[in-house]
């Protein structure tokens, strides 16, 4: 027997439930026992077989193959509907489930990863109350593979001391690659293209200054990495050549020689000793707002010499060395003899004049060739001759040598001056000179011939001692010396006269008679 029920009281069935008939059709056989009667004969039943879930349509099922997540197959079904993925068509190995929720109309089966390549797995349904449906067959596309970057969409650039850049245009989310070789090889660098962007810039520390070749991918969100694009990227730029036209040397003497190069702002220029390697005398970079660099170097030297010549442009690499022929230091002319003034003063500093430029150094000196320098002067701002001040060249004829430097230029050979002895004033004549010998009171001696400013002194004749003197006043032209007594008897005296800016003249003996 394989199941039993009884009619409860007020109703008219009984149900009558069996674990499990079985799937198939099947024939069981049903009997009745009323109250207080035999049991019934059997009556033959045939049992249909159980209902089975339709075959899912391959219209209703949708198959993703993600790179880098998890693969999906979406299937469209009644609430309720176990959706399950095999990978064979029969027996095989579940490789995900998925029920349909209430109020949906499709499961959605997550699967870790088909693979890359396309593949076939197979689909069944089971709604609720009925057998497993007969597997779908599904054929799963290949992992989507991110097309090759257009070499338009390529910008390489190998910069000069900074990391080189590849600009490369591609879709928000894409990773791009740099590699050194065509297939495996290193990865050189990568970047994405950021949310709201259309392009990524792979920077690299370098690539290297010649001529080279990288290799590109692009690996868009969801998709396999593109084969890879060879890019050539062009050796570092190279400055070009300073040209001679903008060049300007000055070898200066008594300070810094310098060369002036014409060259965008922030350019380097650099000069050399050598052609090539050599050593740096100096450099300097054009300033902004500038468009040229000034090398200041302590000194090149005063001959004629070669110097190198180099720029370098910011991004560029160090251009090739110009020769730079840099002329001798400029020697100051001589000057003229006819052109200096001498002042061989007397009492008071004497004095050389020579016309020259503004900032240019005179010289004296007591040789034609080493010697001693005697005194110097620089011709001031807004002046046109140098006045070089000696305390005493001597009272006697000389000579003196002079010399000038001028700015920049080294100092000129020395010209031969004839230094004139100090101006003496003319003694008087025995004939300007009256003497009165009194007897009784001071004697008194005139001397004419004379002007304002002269010192008229009078001696004992054959000494050195001054027995009287005077100057003469203003509007002047004789002078009386008043002497306590000269003495009674007949005899002379010596008179002088210093004349300004003179030396004392000689002296002149004059006689005078006895007091009377």
């Amino acid at each position: 027997m394989l199941g039993t029920a009884t009619v409860a009281a007020g109703k008219k069935e009984a149900i009558v439930s069996i674990a499990q008939v079985g799937t198939a059709e099947t024939k069981v056989y049903v009997s009745a026992t009323e109250a207080g009667k035999l049991e019934s004969d059997r009556l033959e039943v045939t049992v249909a077989a159980e209902a089975k879930t339709a075959k899912v349509a391959a219209s209703d099922v949708v198959a993703v193959n993600n790179v880098g997540k998890a693969d999906t197959l979406t299937v469209t079904a009644a609430a309720g509907t176990i959706v399950k993925v095999y990978d064979l068509e029969t027996a095989g190995k579940v490789l995900a489930t998925a029920t349909v929720a209430a109020g949906k109309t499709e499961a959605i089966v997550s699967i870790a990863q088909l693979g890359a390549a396309e593949t076939k797995v197979y689909v069944s349904a089971t709604e609720a109350g009925k057998l497993e449906s007969d597997r779908l067959e599904v054929t799963v596309a290949a992992e989507a593979k991110t097309a090759k970057v257009a070499a338009s969409d390529v910008v390489a650039v190998n910069n000069v001391g900074k990391a080189d850049t590849l600009t490369v245009t591609a879709a928000a989310g894409t990773i791009v690659k740099v590699y050194d070789l065509e297939t495996a090889g290193k990865v050189l660098a990568t970047a994405t293209v950021a949310a709201g962007k259309t392009e990524a810039v792979v920077s690299i520390a370098q690539v290297g200054t010649g001529e080279t070749k990288v290799y590109v991918s692009a690996t868009e969100a969801g998709k396999q990495e593109s084969d890879r694009l060879e890019v050539t990227v062009a050796a570092e730029a190279k400055t070009a050549k300073v040209a001679a036209s903008d060049v300007v040397a000055v070898n200066n003497a008594g300070s810094a020689d310098t060369f002036t190069v014409k060259a965008a702002v922030g350019t380097i220029v650099k000069v050399y000793d050598l052609e090539t390697a050599g050593k740096v005398l100096g450099t300097a970079t054009v300033a902004a707002g500038k468009t040229e660099a000034v090398v200041s170097i302590a000194q090149v030297g005063t001959a004629e010499t070669k110097v190198y010549v180099s720029a370098t442009e910011t991004g560029k690499l160090e251009s090739d060395r110009l020769e730079v022929t840099l002329a001798a230091e400029g020697k100051t002319d001589k000057v003229a003899t006819g052109n200096i003034t001498v002042a061989n003063n007397v009492g008071k500093a004497d004095t050389i004049t020579v016309p020259a430029a503004v900032g240019a150094v005179v010289k004296v000196y007591d040789a034609a060739t080493a010697g001693k320098l005697l005194g110097s002067a620089a011709v001031a701002t807004g002046k046109t001759e140098g006045i070089v001040s000696i305390s005493q060249l001597g009272v006697d004829a000389t000579k003196v040598y002079v010399s000038v430097t001028e700015t920049g230029k080294q100092e000129s050979e020395r010209e031969e001056v004839a230094v004139a002895a100090e101006a003496v004033t003319i003694a008087p004549a025995e004939s300007a000179i009256t003497i009165v010998n009194n007897a009784g009171k001071a004697d008194t001696i005139t001397v004419t011939d004379v002007v304002a400013g002269d010192i008229v002194k009078i001696f004992r004749t054959g000494t050195t001692t001054v027995i009287g003197s005077a100057i003469i006043a203003a509007g002047k032209l004789e002078a009386t010396i008043s002497i306590a007594q000269l003495g009674v008897d007949a005899s002379s005296v010596d008179v002088t006269i210093t004349s300004k800016d003179k030396r004392e003249s000689t002296k002149t003996t004059k006689s005078y008679d006895a007091e009377a």
